[in-house]
């Protein structure tokens, strides 16, 4: 708005997605900066971080999710993604399925064994 453009780079789908049409209509219109505190609040942050500490937290945040099923990360994500523009017969169809698909992984019988054995976990968070 300060140079009389619009967002762009996908921001008219991700911001009322993130924090609400209210909000996003809100910075939108005003062009207003927010301080990072207030982008917490609002969900547009997910957490915030010492500067110094920002490659570590970024390191250990992917060292868990890597960690994680990939077969079932990526289902996850494909359900989330797609949750927004569904039904909840569409979503628990597409829950069904997944589930089943990563019910049938080597990740999920050995973390089960795991579980059973009272050993480490494969997938951790916060990654130890």
């Amino acid at each position: 708005m300060k140079v009389g453009l619009v967002p762009d780079c996908g921001a008219f789908y991700t911001l009322p997605r993130v924090i609400g049409m209210a909000r996003a209509k809100d910075l939108v219109f005003t062009a207003r900066e927010i301080q990072v505190e207030e982008a917490q609040r609002i969900g547009a942050v997910f957490e915030i971080v010492a500067q110094d500490s920002l490659h570590a937290r970024a390191m250990q945040i992917a060292g868990s999710l890597a960690s994680a099923s990939p077969v079932a990360f990526g289902l996850a994500k494909r359900a989330l993604n797609q949750s927004l523009g569904a039904d909840l017969r569409g979503m628990l169809e597409l829950e069904s399925a997944a589930q089943g698909i990563a019910f049938s992984t080597d990740f999920h019988r050995e973390a089960v064994q795991r579980f059973k054995d009272k050993t480490t976990p494969l997938f951790q968070w916060p990654a130890a």
